[in-house]
């Protein structure tokens, strides 16, 4: 699923804008706040004030919204704000609206927030036709409208704002309020990765990959794939990974591929802390205390981010002890919550602990759903655990009454409705 920036991270990346007019002055007061000099600042800015010049306002509340040669004050930077779109610069209004959508310095306040975006918007500024975009991408303050949404981002693209450029291309991909395009979302992509915008360097490189709006070319995949990852996309570290693991666009090297998913599991990236600890997790050779620590540590990371695979990791070292005092219960928890997202072999070991009364009372009914729920599902099980599956059926199977058993059966199909 497409990701898009959260509240927090809107309209950070433009500072108030200047004319070649005043350019110098704003530019001195801003260097002054950073040096601590805000004598000067002030100094300088009143004279912008004289000549009715809001954006002074907006250099002055950037200063105290950052806590750049300045105590951070949210509630000063918000009356600055306010005083800067009052004369008429939309920076300010466009930043003081977005204190009203974050309850920053104001109370929060939706409505007045959108009409702020509106105000500067209509006014032609490219980051309020952004922010105005994605409040109808979310509805939030507004019903949801994603034709509107595009409408507003495609005017702030069309001025060159970045965000708005990667929105854009985020919508021709998935034909989100209007037509779906790849091509033009590789278009919108490439202007925004030009300005090394990371997220869209990822989204083009994947775009690359796969031959998506673009011609398949493993080399320029990977060319805007290592630069997000240099930046430290954790999404393209990951995808470096797999780049490295199988050769494509560069030279295999596992150690290279390892690196790159040591690196996205430790940013957050669930999928890469699972190949982190099934490779230190490998059962072909002794389990060193080492290893063992490592594999414990990225199987609980992508564990506690949701992915099956880790989750079952984690279950499988907790219930046999390896780098950890076993917990039966900790084990059947995280097997469990493999097994409701399709893990196979989370849902035989939930059986195999019903059965045998492990953390628990033997619960026949309960073992036996789990195993009739697991058949069929990819991946096929290898031996050995087929050979726990076959064991654990006929354990139950032979004692199971007749009654529990219809109910099994109708358990199992409750709990193959509710699978991920």
């Amino acid at each position: 699923m497409m990701r898009f920036p959260t509240w927090a991270a809107l309209g950070l990346l433009l500072t108030p804008f200047a004319t070649p007019v005043f350019a110098d002055r704003l530019d001195d007061a801003r260097i002054a706040y950073r040096e601590g000099d805000v004598v000067r600042a002030e100094r300088l800015l009143k004279e912008l004030i004289a000549q009715k010049d809001g954006r002074a306002y907006s250099v002055t509340a950037d200063a105290y919204y950052y806590g750049v040669g300045v105590a951070q004050n949210y509630e000063a930077a918000a009356e600055n704000f306010r005083k800067a779109g009052d004369m008429g610069d939309p920076y300010g209004t466009t930043m003081l609206g977005l204190l009203y959508f974050r309850g920053t310095g104001v109370a929060t306040d939706f409505e007045k927030g959108l009409a702020l975006f509106q105000k500067a918007a209509n006014a032609g500024f490219a980051m309020a036709q952004r922010n105005l975009g994605i409040t109808y991408h979310e509805g939030r303050a507004v019903e949801e409208n994603p034709g509107l949404a595009r409408q507003w981002l495609q005017k702030a693209a069309d001025q060159g704002d970045i965000l708005a450029q990667w929105h854009l291309g985020n919508f021709f991909l998935l034909g989100r309020g209007g037509v779906k395009d790849p091509a033009q979302a590789a278009h919108w992509y490439t202007k925004a990765a030009d300005k090394e915008l990371p997220e869209a360097e990822r989204e083009l490189g994947k775009l690359y990959w796969m031959g998506t709006g673009v011609k398949k070319d493993p080399q320029e995949a990977v060319f805007w794939l290592e630069r997000a990852a240099r930046r430290q996309d954790v999404q393209a570290l990951y995808w470096m990974g797999h780049a490295y693991t199988d050769g494509y666009g560069v030279p295999k090297d596992p150690e290279a591929a390892l690196a790159r998913w040591r690196q996205s599991a430790e940013l957050g990236q669930p999928d890469a802390a699972a190949r982190v600890g099934f490779h230190y997790f490998n059962l072909s050779k002794p389990l060193l205390p080492e290893d063992q620590a490592q594999a414990l540590k990225f199987f609980k990371l992508g564990a506690e981010r949701g992915n099956h695979q880790s989750q079952f990791g984690y279950g499988y070292m907790l219930f046999n002890g390896l780098g950890v005092a076993k917990d039966f219960q900790q084990a059947l928890g995280w097997f469990t919550k493999a097994a409701h997202q399709s893990h196979r072999m989370s849902m035989v070991m939930v059986a195999f602990m019903n059965a045998n009364g492990v953390s628990k009372a033997v619960d026949d009914q309960e073992a036996f759903a789990w195993l009739l729920a697991s058949e069929g599902l990819d991946p096929e099980l290898t031996p050995s655990q087929t050979k726990i599956y076959q064991d654990v059926y006929k354990l139950v199977n032979d004692r199971i009454t007749s009654d529990r058993r219809f109910n099994a059966i109708m358990q199992a199909q409750t709990i193959k409705a509710t699978l991920k």
